[in-house]
């Protein structure tokens, strides 16, 4: 009934967002101001123990969140004013972007689904990315809200926080 601490890892910047790889061996992080960090979790000692950081790299802009494609180790970061940066982390002395969009508002939160991502943009409201070519990123829709924050789905339906309209449930575009 008490969530028990195990331990923790000081990272670059203000941790704000962060997923695993599909495999569980890596924990990546958005940094803030500092941009992406790469630990080694494959060794996770139930949460004791050291975990190496095998990579940082300097996002433009401040990242906010993070999604991980699921059969490639590329990186979808919300980085405020610079949009989506595209960052392909497949080796560790190398990490680099590889494509970005950078639309209107400040992104803020993303949610990863097939070869789309939903992306929450402040006073740019809800944009809709086809990320089918991870190189060049491009806007395919987009929702105006007065100031998107948070974005969830289920098969249907996408819900969006939003600082001034409470909560907004948009069909889900079809395919």
């Amino acid at each position: 009934s008490q969530p028990d601490i195990r331990g923790d890892i000081k990272t670059p910047g203000y941790a704000r967002g962060l997923t695993t790889t599909a495999d569980t061996n890596y924990l990546l992080i958005a940094c803030g101001e500092m941009g992406l960090s790469i630990y080694n979790i494959s060794d996770f000692q139930n949460g004791f123990g050291g975990y190496p950081q095998t990579a940082w790299f300097d996002t433009p802009g401040y990242a906010e969140a993070i999604e991980v494609s699921e059969s490639e180790s590329i990186a979808y970061l919300a980085c405020g004013t610079s949009g989506l940066q595209v960052v392909d982390f497949s080796d560790s002395t190398n990490v680099h972007i590889v494509g970005s969009y950078d639309g209107a508002g400040y992104a803020k939160e993303l949610l990863l689904e097939g070869d789309k991502i939903y992306m929450t943009a402040e006073k740019g409201g809800l944009q809709v990315i086809d990320i089918s070519d991870p190189a060049n990123p491009s806007l395919i829709g987009s929702v105006s809200t007065e100031y998107a924050l948070g974005v969830a789905a289920n098969d249907t339906h996408l819900f969006v926080t939003d600082e001034d309209e409470g909560l907004i449930v948009i069909s889900k575009p079809n395919e």
